[in-house]
């Protein structure tokens, strides 16, 4: 028979959960900087253990898409600093949506929402992959989700309001996709908002060269149309 507390530790008094949600604060910190106005961003979505940077197929990639969740990060470290009286984690959560919203992540002409950008280039990206054919249409969904959460925790009503407003073009832009045949939401749509029923890379997760396309198949099924609804 199956343990049922296979996975369960027992609390530790030493190091609570508490103690590790402020290490994993430390290390977002470590591996972060502040651009240009002084507010805090990470310039990689992925992070080693000793809080080097790699580049994901060779591009150092900020954003507020589900893989550099800034807006997210906002959400955490507010409700986080509020809980243990910690000002400064609310301060620094701020920040990273100072940088979100100062950077062009939701002034893309045609899309309420464009989710990572090449920091390099400064280039914005529809997607990880950089290909200009397809948008991930949950995940779109799920940025303005965070910022609905994160507006009524703000205390800048300005900023509060420009959060809502922005979550509001994203629900227009989601209603205006095209559905697909069996009426579920597409799981990525082509900048047009028609349905993009093709699997995001053509070989393999490492390949950027398109060869063929293949079929996509959750394509009309994805578990990220929920976060469209």
């Amino acid at each position: 028979m199956t343990d049922p507390y296979a996975f369960y530790l027992p609390e530790d008094p030493e190091y609570t959960v508490v103690d590790s949600a402020l290490d994993s604060v430390r290390f977002l910190l470590h591996v972060s900087e502040r651009d240009a106005n002084g507010h805090l961003m990470c310039r990689s979505i992925d992070a080693m253990s000793d809080g080097s940077q790699p580049a994901y197929r060779g591009r150092m990639i900020d954003g507020v898409g589900y893989c550099a969740d800034s807006v997210f990060a906002t959400q955490v470290l507010v409700r986080l600093g509020r809980a243990i009286g910690r000002p400064e984690l609310e301060r620094a959560g701020f920040s990273y949506l100072e940088h979100a919203l100062e950077t062009g992540f939701f002034d893309q002409s045609g899309h309420p929402v464009v989710m990572y950008r090449d920091v390099e280039s400064g280039a914005f990206l529809l997607n990880l992959e950089a290909r200009p054919e397809y948008i991930d249409v949950g995940h779109v969904a799920k940025v303005a989700s965070e910022l609905l959460r994160v507006a009524p925790l703000d205390t800048d009503g300005e900023r509060a309001a420009r959060c809502r407003d922005i979550a509001v073009r994203t629900v227009d832009w989601i209603l205006s996709v095209e559905r697909t045949a069996n009426g579920w939401f597409p799981r990525k749509c082509s900048p047009d908002g028609r349905v993009y029923p093709f699997a995001a890379e053509a070989l393999d997760p490492v390949d950027l060269g398109l060869v063929e396309q293949r079929p996509d198949p959750i394509h009309d099924r994805s578990g990220a149309g929920t976060l469209a609804v």
